[in-house]
């Protein structure tokens, strides 16, 4: 699985291999903890929202990210959020909710919201130009 993941010449197999963890993790959330133990997951999952493969690939590496953000015990919330946002993920997803369909901002808006519970994570934020700040 992890060398479908990591797969920068086979598209497909990449988004298959994202397909079915997001699949494992919807059945069942204990698998988040196995998830996480895979090196660089989070890089690949950051990737795949950086640079898509598909909406559909996009929307399954958001509901990975979220789940990884709100169920692992391997960490706080906060340390795995502080992952992404030092990976830079804000970004690609205030992309995705200017440019997005409707499916992938509803997934997009979860993860921002695990992000920007954080001080770190709402500074990141404010500071793009696609935020307005109240």
């Amino acid at each position: 699985m992890v060398w479908f993941l990591k797969s920068e010449n086979d598209l497909s197999s990449r988004q298959n291999a994202i397909f079915v963890l997001k699949e494992l993790i919807s059945a069942d959330e204990a698998c988040v903890d196995d998830l996480m133990g895979i090196e660089g997951i989070e890089e690949t999952l950051f990737h795949t929202v950086k640079v898509p493969i598909c909406p559909k690939a996009t929307k399954a590496s958001l509901v990975i990210i979220h789940h990884m953000m709100i169920k692992s015990s391997k960490g706080t919330r906060g340390e795995i959020a502080l992952r992404f946002i030092r990976m830079g993920l804000i970004h690609p997803i205030l992309e995705i909710l200017v440019d997005g369909d409707k499916n992938v901002c509803e997934k997009a808006l979860g993860v921002m919201d695990s992000i920007c519970s954080l001080e770190e994570g709402r500074e990141n934020a404010y500071g793009n130009a696609l935020t307005v700040h109240c």
